[in-house]
């Protein structure tokens, strides 16, 4: 197959690494994948270390950018079949501006949507999801989400194809010291208000009295970061909490962790930080107000406690740590969800399967 991937986001996020796992998997078995992305050095720098450098660099700005549609359908000439894969509805706009004028028939556009919205009904969003071959949304919260408000689209082009994540095989061990007898709790991703690192540390200031270390990998503004370091000295803990910054070899890192904690205050439509822990047999506590209760089970192979409570926090991650044998147990029983729900084999089926349907 020949899929060209289109990336407009200024930043590194999930969904970009949605796009990168997907691209290098599918040219790795053999399908001809393409990125175009915006000229931002940040998003292309990181297709380029993975052998996807962009083959075009556009504006990609949706309805008002009349030069992406141009060029892009100056390269879909040169096509046969070909699937355009786009991540948002901005970029769908552009796509199929695209193929209307290539002429292109053998086209197909695929949107997978990563946001629980509701979904458009104006008159260019009708015209526009009767253009579009299939929707694909990341959780059944972001479906129900999108037809809240009633769009004017064909559902038997929706589907929910859950996120998965490609688990790399550490070829070096992290730079990082690890005491043998004191618990790491590791919380990762971008650094950002609704990822809840408030209540992380708020939460952990009420339980002093046990052993652990925080470990936060990821990076973000100044204005997000500075505020939680000073926090945490209010709190008496700052001594207590490793900054790593971004961090490449993460795969290397999680398995260092003793519990993983993802306390997003947002609804995630469907959190890829969570499937990192699970696919490493490491034990999760995470919110229950996203997608999480579709794929966990609180007490079984997940701890899922409300958003932005931490006495609930506090409490969860005090159990957690008095019992190794708990510990054990839920790590064990995510990895299994993960393995034979998650896995990363089951989403690429999926997504084919969608794939196919459409041309």
């Amino acid at each position: 197959m020949h899929i060209i991937h289109l990336v407009s986001n200024h930043t590194w996020g999930g969904g970009e690494q949605y796009v990168l796992d997907l691209a290098r998997t599918m040219a790795a078995e053999g399908h001809c994948i393409e990125i175009i992305s915006r000229p931002v050095s940040q998003v292309v720098d990181r297709f380029t270390k993975a052998g996807l450098a962009p083959v075009a660099k556009m504006p990609l700005r949706g309805a008002i950018d009349f030069i992406s549609p141009l060029r892009l359908a100056s390269r879909l000439r040169q096509c046969d079949d070909v699937i355009i894969h786009v991540h948002n509805f901005k970029d769908a706009i552009i796509a199929t501006r695209a193929r209307s004028l290539s002429g292109n028939g053998k086209v197909r556009v695929v949107l997978t949507r990563h946001l629980i919205k509701e979904g458009h009904t104006s008159g260019l969003y009708r015209d526009l999801y009767a253009r579009l071959d299939a929707i694909i949304f990341v959780s059944e919260l972001a479906l129900e989400g999108f037809l809240k408000s009633n769009p004017p689209v064909d559902r038997s082009k929706l589907h929910v194809v859950h996120n998965s994540i490609r688990v790399p095989s550490p070829s070096t061990a992290p730079d990082l010291t690890t005491p043998s007898d004191t618990p790491i709790i590791m919380c990762h991703g971008r650094i950002s208000p609704e990822k809840g690192l408030d209540t992380l540390l708020n939460a952990l200031s009420r339980i002093t009295d046990c052993k652990w270390i925080l470990r936060i990998a990821g990076e973000g503004t100044a204005q997000h970061v500075g505020p939680l370091k000073q926090q945490a000295v209010r709190l008496g803990i700052a001594e207590r909490v490793e900054w790593l910054g971004f961090r490449t070899d993460i795969h290397a890192v999680i398995p260092t962790a003793t519990i993983g904690v993802v306390p997003s205050t947002w609804q995630e439509p469907f959190g890829l930080a969570v499937l990192d822990y699970m696919a490493h047999g490491v034990p999760v506590i995470t919110t229950n107000n996203g997608a999480q209760p579709e794929y966990l089970t609180s007490g079984q192979d997940a701890i899922l406690v409300p958003p932005s409570d931490a006495d609930a926090l506090a409490k969860a991650l005090r159990s957690i740590l008095s019992s190794p044998e708990h510990r054990a147990t839920i790590g064990r029983a995510g990895a299994e969800t993960f393995n034979s729900r998650l896995s990363y084999p089951h989403f690429l089926n999926n997504i084919y399967s969608v794939y196919q349907s459409v041309r």
